[in-house]
């Protein structure tokens, strides 16, 4: 078996720049820009993310709750967060994706701050909406972001940068109640890491169920009321979010992207690729070209 991704989920890291990791994602008329292959399922970066609606709506749905963020509003969304970001064709939003040391290598006392922001059980999730001062103020600073990408000069990732720490420094400061680190929330973490862990191998119904220390049935409960799948149907939408990178990438065959992502015949791959997605795998990779 190939071992194309283990562990950690990466998922924007391929774009950011290692010098400055900072990247800005425009989706628009349901087409990204820059061009970049989403995750349909539910998921987690290493990333800090700020997402700012310029017009229409998006649905930020976590392990226990749903938020619907409108236009000119925004949303922050702490690193290593499982979430699920939807909207229609005619929703216009702007994603701003950052690593810790877009600013502590620069300023190095925010080093402490930001992995305390990143611990911060209280700050999972952050709305923002246009009324109170402070969100204003966040939210003044998001369209100021808006206005700066992509940089050019290096004055502009300088600018960048103050705008960052600035919407880092009110992220401080900002009291909030979540309620994500419920006991069942814990359980459905460990079960969906030891997913993106092992999607690649043989996983049985035992093992993810193990990997929380929880009963079988606890298991399929738990995937039942948050997901309304059985875990066996999570892991195979799982495993075909998964080969839409690979086929978006355009360097393995079908057979051996079925492989990578763990069916062990092309043929069962293809026919649960087309009936979730309407076209086949291999029309998909041509339309990527």
């Amino acid at each position: 078996m190939v071992n194309f991704m283990k562990s950690k989920q990466i998922i924007y890291q391929k774009q950011l720049n290692n010098e400055f990791p900072f990247l800005s994602l425009e989706v628009k008329n349901g087409k990204m820009y820059p061009k970049s292959e989403s995750f349909g399922l539910m998921h987690w970066h290493e990333e800090f993310q700020l997402i700012y609606v310029i017009s229409g709506n998006i649905v930020v749905k976590t392990l226990n709750q749903e938020l619907t963020v409108k236009s000119g509003q925004a949303v922050f969304i702490n690193k290593n967060i499982i979430h699920l970001i939807s909207s229609n064709d005619k929703t216009h939003y702007i994603s701003f994706l950052f690593l810790g040391g877009l600013i502590s290598s620069e300023f190095s006392h925010f080093r402490t701050l930001i992995e305390e922001l990143a611990q911060d059980l209280s700050k999972k999730i952050i709305y923002f909406d246009r009324f109170s001062r402070n969100d204003s103020i966040v939210i003044d600073f998001l369209k100021k972001l808006q206005m700066s990408v992509p940089p050019k000069k290096a004055i502009d990732y300088f600018h960048i940068q103050l705008l960052i720490a600035n919407l880092c420094y009110h992220l401080f400061t900002i009291d909030n109640i979540d309620k994500e680190s419920l006991p069942e929330n814990l359980i459905m973490e460990s079960m969906l890491h030891y997913i993106a862990e092992h999607y690649y191998e043989s996983i049985s119904l035992s093992d993810i169920a193990k990997s929380a220390h929880v009963s079988i049935s606890m298991c399929q409960r738990q995937f039942k009321a948050i997901f309304e799948v059985t875990p066996h149907q999570y892991i195979n939408h799982y495993r075909l979010e998964k080969s839409k990178t690979l086929l978006y990438q355009q360097k393995l065959s079908i057979a051996e992207i079925a492989q990578a992502v763990g069916f062990s015949q092309s043929s069962h791959f293809s026919s649960l690729f087309k009936a979730r997605y309407g076209v086949s795998p291999k029309q998909y990779q041509n339309s990527q070209k």
